[in-house]
């Protein structure tokens, strides 16, 4: 082979090597455009679904805070409940204790009248 073939051979080559490489570097950027669109798109899904979840939050937070609200509520009417309760409790003790105090000296009277009751005589009459 001549020099000049020889060149012309090497210029064909060398042609067709960067053909090859132009095709391949188009390729690449083909590919690399189609996954940037691809992470684009799925950036934006991302950030739609994080909006999404923090507008779930706010209710939630809102949420939490009537029902914060709502047993500071319970909490109150429970305390005013348990006073009720305790006064009432209160009330039927002291009817009680004078209640004993009544049947006790009642029955200390009827212990007193059999004490003096003479033996032999019967039962005593109530009245």
């Amino acid at each position: 082979m001549e020099f000049r073939e020889l060149i012309a051979y090497l210029d064909k080559r060398f042609a067709e090597n960067a053909q090859q490489i132009d095709e391949r570097f188009a390729a690449n950027e083909r590919q690399m455009e189609q996954f940037r669109e691809e992470t684009n798109t799925r950036f934006g899904h991302l950030e739609e679904g994080v909006r999404h979840t923090q507008i779930q939050i706010e209710g939630v937070r809102g949420d939490i805070r009537l029902i914060a609200e709502k047993v500071g509520t319970l909490d109150d009417k429970i305390e005013g409940v348990r006073s009720e309760l305790k006064a009432e409790i209160g009330d039927v003790k002291d009817l009680l204790v004078r209640s004993y105090r009544d049947h006790d000296s009642r029955i200390r009277a009827l212990e007193s009248r059999v004490k003096k009751r003479a033996p032999g005589k019967g039962r005593p009459q109530l009245g």
